[in-house]
């Protein structure tokens, strides 16, 4: 490394959540010498202990869910009838359907009614699904976990208000915890897919941020629901971390007035799956059950001026426009509860609260103002999955229309 370090937004994915992962041109990249940098991690002032110990953790962290696979062999036995057989499967086929449209909530809440009306049981939908790889009580955990999410950005009951503005940061632990838990929400100035994209399209985050030493997705269930892996390189005195994350997106605006976007790190790399090199020489950091980003849809600015002057550089590539110009914005809540593998001194935490994640926040404003441009990678991305970032356009389209689907 030089003198100069290049900082993205990536770092605070694995310090304070996955912030919304940015894809850009090197202009989006911001220099930060290394020297002041290691001078503001040590005279970062300490939160106060006892400040600390006043919050607690969440109860979404003291009852973590952690599913097993259903037992289809033992389902398989049981004696069916063609008619039961067949309800079954019509279930199954519909439950992979709303799964796999982003809405996951939906579908397990539809299971349980369309079983009872057909008069099946769940465990026979569960051994069709087996069959094509998709784990229903894993899934069913999951919603859970996604519901838990909503919650946590919805109230900050519990939270200790670190800053508020453009940015709103709170931080919460508990005494003797090796669980740290961040919030952070702002309004961005763009569409809804543009922030679905950087966090759909991960591996390319490496590409465009030197920061980032590995950016992989290493399994992918469905475009909604994926497996990945990060690592950063950070500057002394912080060692490299990485971290794996699976998440799954579920809309939930017709219920809730949110897209939901889960996320948390399997206790053990699941089978079948090789995390790439380095990463036994890594420090490990976990995020648990109940961290989530929220995003909701923001009816287009009182001008299309407004919304050139919140890009930055005058570019809206990309954006959702109404009839003269005027783009939607993004309400983004992000909670990560992050578990660590040793202590983090109270000094680290500090600078993550009021040096990192101010910095990143400026930075994403930059990320969203020049990585739409014609030709970059994200919106070639984009445009290969249209039919996956035109469903959710015109979903907050209908949302912000009165009705939502």
């Amino acid at each position: 490394m030089s003198d100069q370090v290049v900082v993205s937004d990536a770092s605070i994915l694995l310090l304070t959540g996955p912030a919304l992962t940015q894809q850009g041109s090197q202009a989006a990249a911001v220099e930060v010498d290394t020297a002041k940098l290691e001078a503001a991690v040590l005279s970062a002032c300490a939160l106060d202990a006892a400040e600390q110990r006043a919050c607690s953790t969440s109860e979404a962290l003291q009852s973590s869910t952690e599913p097993g696979a259903a037992n289809a062999e033992a389902v398989a036995a049981q004696p069916q009838t063609p008619e039961q057989d067949a309800a079954a499967a019509e279930c199954a086929d519909r439950f992979v359907e709303l799964y796999e449209q982003a809405w996951l909530s939906r579908a397990v809440q539809q299971l349980a009614s369309t079983c009872t009306a057909a008069g099946i049981p769940e465990s026979a939908v569960a051994a069709k699904l087996r069959t094509r790889g998709v784990d229903l009580q894993q899934l069913q955990g999951r919603a859970a976990e996604v519901a838990n999410g909503i919650a946590e950005c919805a109230s900050d009951e519990g939270w200790r208000l670190i800053q508020d503005g453009k940015l709103r940061l709170l931080y919460r632990h508990a005494a003797g915890s090796t669980v740290h838990c961040f919030k952070g929400s702002c309004l961005l100035p763009a569409p809804m897919n543009h922030p679905m994209a950087m966090a759909k399209e991960f591996d390319l985050v490496s590409s465009w941020n030197s920061y980032i030493t590995n950016s992989s997705i290493l399994r992918t269930f469905c475009d909604v629901d994926m497996l990945v892996y990060a690592s950063v390189w950070l500057p002394w005195p912080f060692a490299e971390r990485d971290v794996l994350i699976s998440a799954v997106a579920d809309d939930q605006l017709k219920e809730k007035g949110v897209v939901a976007v889960s996320f948390a790190s399997p206790r053990d790399t699941p089978p079948g799956v090789e995390l790439p090199t380095g990463a036994e020489n890594r420090v490990h950091i976990h995020f648990m059950p109940g961290s989530c980003m929220t995003m909701v849809p923001v009816a287009p600015a009182a001008s299309s001026a407004a919304a050139v002057t919140a890009a930055g550089d005058g570019s809206t590539a990309g954006a959702s426009a109404g009839s003269d110009g005027e783009q939607q914005q993004t309400q983004v809540c992000i909670v990560a509860n992050i578990e660590t593998e040793t202590h983090v001194p109270e000094a680290i935490i500090s600078f993550v609260l009021k040096v990192f994640a101010p910095f990143f926040f400026n930075t994403a404003l930059k990320v969203l103002a020049s990585a739409f441009k014609p030709g970059d990678p994200l919106p070639e991305r984009m445009a290969a999955r249209h039919q996956l970032y035109d469903m959710i356009m015109q979903r907050c389209t209908d949302f912000l229309d009165g009705h939502a689907d």
